[in-house]
C-alpha cells in the first residue's frame, strides 16, 4: 500500500527555486518535445513548399525520435 507524506512542515522541497532549464533535464526535455511533436503532428500544410517542407518534417522527425 502506498504511503503520503503528510508533514507539511518540512518545506525542504518547496523552499527550492528550479530554473526552467533544470526542470526540463529532470523532466526529460518535455518542452522541447512537445514543440516538436506539436509541429510535426499540427502544421499547416497548405502553404509549404512540398519539397521543402518534406525535408523539415524529415529533420524534426529525426529530432523528435532521438528525444524519446
Amino acid at each position: 500500500m502506498t504511503a503520503f507524506n503528510t508533514d507539511y512542515n518540512n518545506t525542504e522541497l518547496l523552499d527550492q527555486e528550479l530554473t526552467i532549464e533544470e526542470l526540463e533535464s529532470v523532466a526529460g526535455g518535455g518542452r522541447e518535445r512537445a514543440e516538436l511533436s506539436r509541429r510535426l503532428f499540427f502544421t499547416e500544410t497548405d502553404d509549404w513548399d512540398e519539397p521543402e517542407a518534406l525535408a523539415e518534417w524529415k529533420e524534426m522527425y529525426t529530432k523528435y525520435l532521438k528525444l524519446v
